[in-house]
This record gives C-alpha cells, structure tokens and sequence, in this order.
C-alpha cells in the first residue's frame, strides 16, 4: 500500500456530525486526502488496520466522487500538521456500503491513543460518472491499436481502466506489459499518446519496472494516482512481439553472451526466447552449474552482469542450485519477481598458469565480460597484484585506458572489488592523476611493491571504451525523437556514438548541433533536458559545452572531456531543430500571424535572414533546468505588434499558443521583449540577442490584434456618436492613439464628466449632461475609455483621470448638451489688480463682482478688441452664470486696468 509524503492542512475543526466522513485535501483542487471521521461533535483521524479498495470507495462515494477507481494508502502522523484525535475502528465494507459507518461493528469508532498503522488515506476520481469495469486488479489491456497486440496501455485498479503515464516509461516496462498478456516478454515502447488520448485516471507515472515482474503493480513508480503532472497527451503505449525472436532456441538451452565463450552474461532459453537471469540469489553454486552445462571443468565464479546487451529480457527468476545438477534448467526457480534490476554473469575460465612474466608497471584487467575490461593489476617482480585506491575516480581510469591502448576518454571507474578480489598481494595505491598521464606510474603512488594502507575491498576496476566503426568522426544525428527534427543529441568520436551533457545546455548550442547534424539554420533551437528522449548507453562525448554560436560543430565549441564524470545519463542533452519554411521572402523585422481563425489573430512570428520565427512570451529558469517560466509578455509589446501589422495600435490581447507539432517547426527568434508602447515596430523594443531563448513552442505569443481605425481623429478629442439629426447628444467617444473609442458609463462617468465634455465641444449641459444609455446605440468596440474621476474644471476630457479597459462594467456613457445661446447681459467692464491677484467684472445688472478663483475653459471666445490690448494678455475666460458674471485670467500688470468692450455671452 502506498505510504503518501504530503502534509495536510485541517482548514475546519468545527463540530460535526458523529459518523460523517471527510477527505483532508492538501489543497482545494486536490481529490487526495487523509480520512477524518466524526465521533461526539469532534473531527479526528481515521486508524483502520483493514483499509482496502472497498473502504476507499465507500469513502469516495459518501464524499460525491467516482467510488470506482478509489485508491487506498496511509499517511505517516509526522505528516499531519494539527494534531487531533485518533478513531480506530475494524472495518468490513461490501459493494452495498454507502457509508463508512456501514462498514463498522456495533462498537463503531473508538478513540486511540495512537495510529500505529497510520492515518487512512484515499486517492479519489473526480469524475462521478465512472462507471464500473469488469477487470481485476492489475490487469491491463491495450486499446485503440490496428492489432490485439498493439495499444495504449491501460491497467484496472478497483475497477476502473486508467492509463500509465509515460514518463520515464521504456522497453523494460513495455515487456512487462506484453509478458502480462500472454505475449513473448519482448516489447517496444510508444510515448506521446501513439494510439489516442485516454479518457479515465492516469493511474502510475515514473514506472521503473526492471524487466522481472509479473505484473505493472510490481514495478516500482510513483505510486497508484500519483501523476505527477502528467496528462494524457503522454500515455504510454506498446507494440508487442507476437512471432518468436530470430534466435529462436531450445527450452534449457543455456549461452553466454556479450562476452567470449568463457565469460560473459547468462542466458536461459524460456519459452523459446533467450531470457536473462535474476541477479538476486545468484552465487557461484548456479555459475557452477552454468560453466559445467557449457563444458568447463573447473567451476564457476558468478558476478553481476556488466555487459552491454540489445534487446535484454529478464523472465528466469532467481535460481537455486545445490552445485550438484547437470543442467541449469534442474535448479528450482524461486517463483517470485526479481527485485534486483540486475542480470547474473559468470566467469568459467580454468586455473591461470604460474610461470608469468611481466615489466614492473605494466597493467593488465582481470575478471571482466571482456578484455576492456576488469579488476586493475599491475606488475611487479614478474607477479601480478591488484590495485586499491580508496578515492578511485574518472581520471585515474582515463590514464589506465590510455596505457592499455584503450580509448582513454569515457573510461568508468568501479571501486570495492567490483570485480571481485584478486588472489595476488596489493602492489600499489595510487594517490592522484590529472588525467593527462601515459601510465599510472606517472601518476602518484605508493611505491611499487610496498604494500599500501587500503585495504582488500577497496581493489580497483575499469570498463574501457574500444575504437568503434559505427559512425565518422565528429559526426552527429538525433536519436528517439518523436519528429524527424527531435531527439537526443549523439556525436561521434573513436568511431563510437555518444551524448552531450546538458549542463549549461542552452539555445546558442542547440543551434550548433542542429548545424553539425545537416539542418540549413539552426536559429532558434529549442534545447531539451534531463533526458526527455530517453537516456543513452554509450559514453558521454561531451560533459560540459560553451558556444559562442559562431561555430559549425559543438567540437569547435569549448569543452573538456575530463570533466566527463560529472555527467550522468540522466542528463542527456536533446534538441529540436528548426526546418525552415520552404520559399520564403520576407524582410528582417518583418511580423505576420500564422493559424489563426481570422487575419487579426493568430502564432506571432517575426521574421529574420529570410526566415520565420516565433516570439516567446518570456522566458524558463536556467537555474532549474527549464522546470519554473516567466512571462515578461505585456499589453504594450502586443500594441506594438499590432500597430507594426496595420492594426489598432490599442486593445491587443494575447495568450500563449500550446504547442502543436504540426507546428512547430519553426526556430524561437526573439524571447524577453519590452516595449514601452511609442515604438513603430517590435525589433525596435529591447530584446534577448536574434534566436537566444530560454523557451518552447508552448509559450509562444498568440495575438489578437483590433482592426484598423477607420475614422482618423485629433489625440484627446471627444465626439458624440448618434446621427446626422441630433449632433448635440448621444453617445460618448474619445480619441485614443487615433481611435474612436467608448466611454463607459460606470461610476466615474459623473456630471463633472459630462459637463466637462460637453464644454470641450463648445456646449453647455443639459440638466447634469448625462444622457441614459437606453437613448443611443451601444458601440461595438472591444475596448472602451473607463473615467475614474473628474473635478469638472478640466479643459477636455483627456485630462481626466482614465484608464483603458476591455469591457464596461454597466453600459456606455451618453451626454446630453446644448448650443450656447446669447444672454441679454453686456459685460461692461473688467479690472485686474495685481495685489488681490483677481478680476473684478461689472455689468448694468450687477455691480462689480471680485473673482478669485475662476473656473477656467478656452479663451477662444475673447474678442479681438480684448485681445489686442496693449496693457493686458488675456489667457483664459470664464463664465459664472450663478454670479452674472465673467473674469479673464490675465498677465499681472504694473496697476489695474479697465478693459471695455467685452464680448456678449
């Protein structure tokens, strides 16, 4: 049962009802959770030593979920963060339980003083309308093939079929699979829903079978419901072999292989296929018997196999052997699964001879699958001795290699008698190579002959690398890509294919093996991680790389093959490359939007030396190998796109485009942009260098730009929109970055708004100027000018407070006005002084009036006779109806001034 590491956090502890059941999620999305039940009005955590599938889906049901496909498990108390009470109770559940407390005795649920067995756990579905499947626990089946023994794979846990993730899933856990359905124990591996998306629970994520098992649930993973972020675009299928393999053999028959005739890996014929044998329990009893079986004379000496074999398939289980059988197959099986993950080797070779003669220093390899590799010995005085270091690493095997005239480079180290215990004395210990040295006794070293500090079990062992003829030097290809332009990236040196580290990976080198492997442009590459396309058997060619992005050749890079230890298969480097579009022409800069439903939308791409690419929306953290993004994408970058496309300059949106591999063939040319919004096109804004990216196709700018403007318009105009018949009132528009644009009509549109727009038009309100929505035509617009607040002395609209927004939260503004007419008042005369800094104005109705704080609008309507006055620059008039009378803001003057003549209002 699966012991859950996650910590629950109690958001309730309330009163509650006795007998009801509650899921503790660790968060609110989550259907997985601690059981809580409830006894005298207090939640406590449920302690049930029988806890099963039939338990689980009770609990499932009694909380609104699919009660099929329920997983059970147990959540250690450390886990919980608020301690409450423990409810232990036997509990019996059938198909007809409806509630937990159906499933209890008379006694129901009793409070402990501990949970030994651990808080009961349950991993529900959130789908209620799951229905039951006929299958038992365990069992899979494929679907959606072109033939029975092909499919998505699909297992049955508590009656439900859901799918495995494909995550790590590889040949080993697809023989598994076919093994499980009564096919030959030989399958290949299909990721990236090859047969379909599957519609039910992904159910195990991260399988780690080694081959052995029996079944899918034996095979280590992440745990039943554990997806681990998985979704269905990445179930796992299989194709499984149905005829008998080329070597079809002898049920009994017994070889070794990837060896010589004296040594290597045992294999078994089971089945009529060449299988394998489990590690676990093998000694030299069994490799007695193997090397009797294959005619040897002098036993066996059994050891864990290191030899590199295609195609492997485990089927043979632990052996048994006294030593006294004639053949193998005499030795009992134990009948279980293999829980090792290793194959069995022996040695069969007879007595070593003891007249030897060797040269003090030289170095030879003992107990090996073949002779580049083994135990290290090095002679002295005609006597061959181990070798013990206890700080053994890459670069002193590299020098080994190197005087055996093995490939030095790619060498692996194996420390504490990997190879078993050698039967001559210790000779010597070395204490340090570079790396760089033609012999271990050019490295330091206890003298020869001395006997070292170290001890038996710290004898030393190398594997070797032999020149290869599989490939050209330098060369490089892509291997297990789902498209021809992905895969993991492979380069070849000493005629043997190997990987590239993707420590410091980034898109500069991408480009450079998308150049070495054959592809026209490698701009714009998308660097792949942590071993997305499987990882490699062979040796790591290049452990650490630095690019300029100028070379042809990740081998013209910089890099350093002594540092190749640092590097593990996990961390394979992959990439995919672009392919350029064929007859292409565009200009440098040049924009364009691709698969969109209309002309304004669609994948952002920008084009650059003749070639299109797309545009990332920011950008992944190099710190954790691309796992966390960033998005640096804003409305001012989209604005300048769509402006540069022809567009409105405002109202663009945009989302990211999830990736399509229809699609996505094309490079990632600009990534982190920032516009400020003034720029003409999108190059102009600050940027990441043409084609360096921390990115993928799933963050892709996919942009909604507005059509163009029809009606061009004077920056912070206004306009009433309703017809030709009434141009006084009527709907309300602003021009915005040469646009017509709405005004909404929400709780900033006041009447100082109104009034304010209405005096901008060279009009008066009507009442408090607001017109009711219901009177005009709502504008189309997708974007619309929001008012947050208005004083009502401002000279236009524009200088409001506002902000652009892409809906109204009620309805859009209307304003109402009126034409000024004339007043039956003649402003006889107006005075400035200095000393007050105010106006004081006179009419025959009213006496002089001081104004001190006048409201301001345009001064446009001051006659010429007022404006050409010598003694006085008017800037400004205002009328205060209230007062009957105007002021003018003038330029201070030496000495107050009368001014005659001013204009009727």
């Amino acid at each position: 049962m699966h012991i859950l590491d996650v910590r629950f956090f109690f958001t309730d502890s309330g009163p509650c009802i006795d007998n009801e059941t509650r899921i503790v999620q660790a968060d609110a999305l989550s259907t997985v959770g601690a059981v809580q039940v409830c006894k005298n009005g207090v939640w406590g955590d449920l302690c049930a030593p029988t806890w099963g599938y039939k338990e689980a889906s009770v609990v499932c049901k009694q909380s609104a979920y699919s009660p099929y496909g329920a997983i059970p498990g147990r959540v250690a108390l450390s886990s919980i963060v608020v301690p409450v009470p423990n409810y232990t109770a036997v509990l019996n559940c059938s198909d007809k339980s409806t509630k937990l407390s159906d499933c209890t005795s008379s006694v129901g649920f009793m409070q402990s003083p501990d949970c030994n067995s651990g808080v009961a756990w349950v991993n529900c579905f959130s789908n209620s309308n799951l229905q039951p499947a006929p299958c038992q626990d365990g069992s899979v089946r494929l679907r959606n093939g072109y033939l029975d023994s092909e499919g998505r794979v699909e297992i049955c846990v508590n009656r439900a079929w859901g799918t495995v993730c494909g995550f790590g899933f590889g040949q080993a856990d697809a023989s598994v699979v076919c093994r499980q359905l009564g096919y030959y124990p030989v399958g290949t591996a299909k990721l990236y829903s090859s047969y379909g998306y599957g519609s039910g629970p992904i159910l195990l994520s991260n399988l780690a079978c080694n081959g052995f098992e029996l079944s899918l649930l034996e095979c280590n993973s992440s745990g039943l419901g554990i997806t681990d972020g998985c979704y269905h675009f990445y179930d796992a299928s299989v194709v499984c072999q149905t005829t008998p393999p080329p070597d079809n053999c002898t049920l009994g028959d017994v070889r070794l292989v990837g060896g010589n005739a004296s040594i290597g890996e045992v294999q078994v014929c089971y089945g009529n296929v060449w299988s394998s044998v489990c590690y676990a329990g093998w000694d030299n009893r069994d490799a007695g018997v193997v090397c009797k079986q294959l005619g040897f004379t002098s036993g066996g000496q059994a050891m864990r196999s290191n030899f590199t074999i295609d195609s492997r398939v485990i089927a043979v289980m632990e052996m048994d052997c006294t030593g006294v059988e004639k053949v193998i197959a005499q030795c009992p099986e134990s009948g279980i699964s293999c829980n090792s993950g290793a194959a069995s080797a022996v040695i069969c070779n007879d007595p070593e001879p003891t007249n030897i003669t060797c040269a003090d220093g030289n170095v030879r390899l003992r107990n090996g699958a073949a002779a580049n590799e083994g135990r290290v010995e090095i002679c002295y005085n005609n006597q061959w001795g181990p070798v013990c270091d206890q700080a053994w690493n890459y670069r002193k095997a590299m020098v080994t290699c190197r005087q055996l005239g093995l490939v030095p480079y790619g060498a692996t180290p194996y420390s504490n008698a990997y190879f078993g215990v050698g039967s001559g004395p210790l000779l010597m210990q070395v204490q340090g190579c570079s790396g760089t040295e033609d012999s271990l006794m050019s490295c330091s070293h206890t003298p020869l002959g001395s006997t070292p500090s170290c001890s038996l079990a710290s004898e030393v062992g190398v594997r070797c690398l032999v020149q290869g003829s599989s490939c050209t030097e330098r060369s490089a290809r892509l291997v297990n890509g789902d498209r021809n332009n992905t895969g993991r990236v492979e380069v070849c040196r000493y005629g043997l294919w190997g990987t590239v580290c993707d420590t410091d990976w980034n898109a500069t080198m991408a480009a450079v093996a998308c150049l070495q492997i054959g592809y026209p442009n490698g701009l714009g590459a998308i660097p792949r991680f942590n071993s997305i396309y499987g990882q490699s058997s062979g040796p790591v060619w290049i452990p650490r790389v630095s690019c300029s992005g100028d070379e042809r050749s990740l081998f013209d890079c910089t890099s350093s093959l002594l540092d190749a230890q640092v590097c593990s298969h996990s961390h394979d480097a992959g990439v995919e490359c672009p392919i350029p579009e064929s007859n292409t022409n565009c200009t440098d800069g040049a924009l364009r939007l691709m698969y969109g439903s209309t002309p304004l939308n669609g994948r952002l791409e920008i084009c650059h030396g003749g070639l299109w690419g797309t545009v990332c929306s920011g950008h992944y953290s190099s710190a954790d190998n691309w796992n966390s993004f960033t998005s640096t994408w804003s409305s001012n970058n989209a604005n300048v796109a769509c402006k540069q496309l022809g567009y409105a300059p405002i109202g663009a949106s945009w989302t990211t485009a999830f990736s399509n591999p229809t699609q996505d063939t094309r490079g990632i040319f600009l990534s982190d942009v920032t516009c400020s919004g003034t720029e003409t096109a999108l190059q102009n804004c600050t940027h990441n260098p043409i084609g360096y990216h921390h990115c993928d196709h799933d963050h892709d700018v996919n942009l909604k730009c507005q059509a163009a403007c029809i009606e061009p318009c004077s920056e912070g105009s206004v306009r009433l929109a309703r017809d030709a018949s009434n141009l006084t009132s009527g709907r309300v528009e602003m021009c915005n970055s040469g646009c017509w644009v709405p005004v909404c009509g929400d709780s900033g549109w006041s009447q100082a708004a109104a009034t304010v727009t209405c005096r901008q038009l060279g009009l008066r309100p009507i009442g408090d100027g607001r017109l009711s929505s219901d009177s005009f035509i709502p504008s189309n617009w997708t974007y619309y000018v929001s008012i947050l607040f208005c004083i009502g002395q401002e000279l236009s609209l524009s200088r409001c407070f506002y902000y652009l927004t892409p809906y109204c939260y009620s309805s859009q503004a209307g304003a109402q006005c009126t034409a000024q007419t004339a007043s039956s008042t003649i402003f006889s005369s107006i005075a400035y002084s200095p000393s007050q800094n105010s106006a004081a104005v006179s009419s025959p109705a009213n006496p002089t009036t001081i104004v001190s704080s006048p409201v301001v609008i345009s001064s446009s309507i001051l006659t010429p006779s007022v404006q050409s006055s010598p003694k006085v620059i008017p800037t400004a008039i205002v009328v205060q109806p209230s007062l009957g009378a105007i002021s003018v803001q003038v330029s201070k003057l030496l000495q107050p001034t009368q001014l005659q003549g001013l204009p009727r209002i």
